[in-house]
């Protein structure tokens, strides 16, 4: 074989070497993209769940708020419910002392 002949054998060579080398890298960044892509799927995932567990959360927030108001309207009414009977009453019982008072200092 000639140099020339020899020069060109190693030059294929190498270069047979290279591409290999670079399927191999080829392969590997191949591996890695999908690795990413797969993450990256399941982190998109799992965003999604959370906004839908922070919707649902704030729709119970938004229900136990109305509730929460609802029976503190009561409770108000109610106290004041309460309130006009203690006044009724507290009137009545003044009245009937004020009746009895006056009933003794007649009689």
């Amino acid at each position: 074989m000639t140099d020339q002949q020899n020069d060109i054998q190693t030059t294929v060579h190498h270069l047979d070497r290279s591409v290999g080398d670079l399927d191999r890298r080829v392969l590997v960044l191949e591996e890695r993209s999908k690795s990413q892509e797969a993450a990256t799927k399941k982190l998109h995932e799992n965003m999604s769940e959370l906004h839908e567990d922070v919707r649902q959360n704030n729709k119970m927030v938004t229900t136990l708020s109305n509730k929460i108001d609802k029976h503190r309207t009561e409770d108000n009414e109610q106290q004041k419910k309460t309130l006009r009977y203690i006044i009724a009453t507290l009137i009545s019982v003044i009245s009937g002392i004020a009746l009895i008072i006056i009933r003794t200092q007649l009689s």
